[in-house]
């Protein structure tokens, strides 16, 4: 009788504790929402970090129907590369609680690298905060779980 009673008391909060699947909850394809741009970004794990490589962005294609570039590069070199499977995040690690911090975002409309750290919302739902320095001098956006 003891044992049913745990049993029943302790249901809850394990499935309170799995709602968001734990550190590879991010794992899978994702819609990043900037005004009304989208882009595409696969989130996978490589050497116990989590990083995200873009699979689309806005319009691929510029005005003559090429491939959009990674123009705003800094490094020179990149600046011809096509924007489509690049890496663009880097670095994150699971924290807690469907928290990962210490990413690096790669903006490729501005060339700038950004601190970021995502949370996971629920299961279809991430904020992601992208910022230079502090925190709160960031700006969050919302991503939506294709697959």
């Amino acid at each position: 009788m003891k044992i049913t009673i745990i049993c029943i008391i302790s249901i809850p909060f394990i499935l309170l504790s799995q709602q968001n699947g734990g550190s590879d909850a991010n794992i899978g394809i994702w819609e990043m929402f900037e005004d009304e741009y989208i882009d595409t970004l696969e989130i996978f794990t490589q050497d116990n970090k989590y990083i995200g490589k873009l699979l689309g962005s806005g319009d691929p294609f510029d005005e003559h129907g090429n491939q959009r570039r990674d123009r705003n590069n800094p490094d020179v070199n990149l600046r011809n590369r096509p924007l489509m499977g690049i890496i663009c995040l880097t670095d994150l690690i699971y924290v807690e609680d469907s928290v990962w911090d210490g990413g690096k975002m790669y903006y490729p409309k501005d060339g700038n690298i950004y601190s970021c750290k995502i949370s996971l919302k629920n299961k279809n739902t991430i904020e992601a905060r992208y910022y230079l320095g502090f925190s709160i001098l960031g700006y969050s956006e919302k991503w939506n779980r294709i697959k």
